[in-house]
C-alpha cells in the first residue's frame, strides 16, 4: 500500500485479528486510529478504543453503547478482574439465534438475575483501566504436567516487558520456550523475575531465545 496515494485518509479502524505492533506504529501518527472488536453474532462491533502511544496492540477496548462484557469461567461463573476467562457479551446487539441450529446463547446469573449472553469463545482479561485485552481463542489452550497453559498470555506479558517488541511461545520437549524480538540486548533473569510477578511459576518459560532486530545476532 502506497501511503502517498492515501493523503486524504483520516480514520482507520483495525479489527478481525490482533493488530501487530508494527502496523500500529506505522499508522498511529498519520491518521486517527481505532481498534475495534465484535463477533458477527453481536452485529459486528461491540467494543473499541482510540489508539495512542500507550495502547497495547492486543487490546479490544471498552464496550460501546449498551453492550456489557463479562469474563467467566467455562461454567459461566463471573471471574474477578485481572483473571483471564471466556468473554460473554450481553446487550441489544445480541442475535436472536441461528436458524435450525443451536444458538450459542446462554444465561449468566448476575446479582440474582439471569442475563441472556453470547459466549464468544475468546479468552480475555479485564484490565485496571476497565479496558479488555484479548489473550487467545479458547481452542489454543494446552496443558503441561496437568497445568492449564495459555501460550498467548505468556506472549502478552513478555511484550509488556521493557524493550521487547514481539514474543512467541511454544512447547518443546515438555518445556516452555519463548522467542523474543528486541532491538537491544535484554537480561533474561530480569525478564523471568518480571513474569513471576504476574504469571504462575508453571507458566514461566524455561528457555528464552532473543532475536535482535536489524542484526544477524541471536542469543539463548
Amino acid at each position: 500500500m502506497n501511503k502517498d496515494d492515501l493523503s486524504n485518509l483520516k480514520i482507520i479502524n483495525l479489527g478481525g485479528e490482533v493488530a501487530s505492533k508494527s502496523l500500529i506504529e506505522e499508522w498511529r501518527d498519520k491518521v486517527q486510529l481505532f481498534i475495534s472488536y465484535g463477533p458477527s453474532e453481536c452485529t459486528i462491533c461491540t467494543s473499541a478504543v482510540s489508539v495512542n502511544e500507550n495502547t497495547h496492540h492486543s487490546t479490544i477496548g471498552y464496550p460501546i453503547g449498551y453492550n456489557k462484557y463479562y469474563v467467566c469461567d467455562k461454567n459461566g461463573r463471573i471471574l474477578p478482574s485481572g483473571i483471564p476467562g471466556y468473554l460473554f457479551i450481553t446487550g441489544p446487539q445480541l442475535m436472536r439465534g441461528y436458524r435450525g441450529i443451536a444458538s450459542g446463547l446462554t444465561h449468566l446469573r448476575f446479582n440474582e438475575e439471569m442475563i441472556l449472553a453470547f459466549n464468544t469463545g475468546d479468552i480475555v482479561k479485564l484490565e485496571e483501566d476497565l479496558s479488555y485485552t484479548f489473550i487467545e481463542r479458547s481452542g489454543s489452550l494446552t496443558k503441561i504436567n496437568g497445568n492449564r497453559i495459555s501460550l498467548k498470555e505468556i506472549d502478552y506479558e513478555l511484550e509488556k516487558c521493557h524493550n521487547i517488541m514481539n514474543a512467541a511461545t511454544i512447547i518443546h520437549k515438555n518445556e516452555l520456550c519463548s522467542f523474543i524480538v528486541s532491538d537491544e540486548l535484554v537480561n533474561f533473569e530480569e525478564i523471568s523475575n518480571s513474569l513471576s510477578l504476574v504469571l504462575p511459576m508453571y507458566m514461566i518459560p524455561q528457555k528464552l531465545f532473543l532475536y535482535r532486530k536489524n542484526t544477524n545476532n541471536s542469543k539463548w
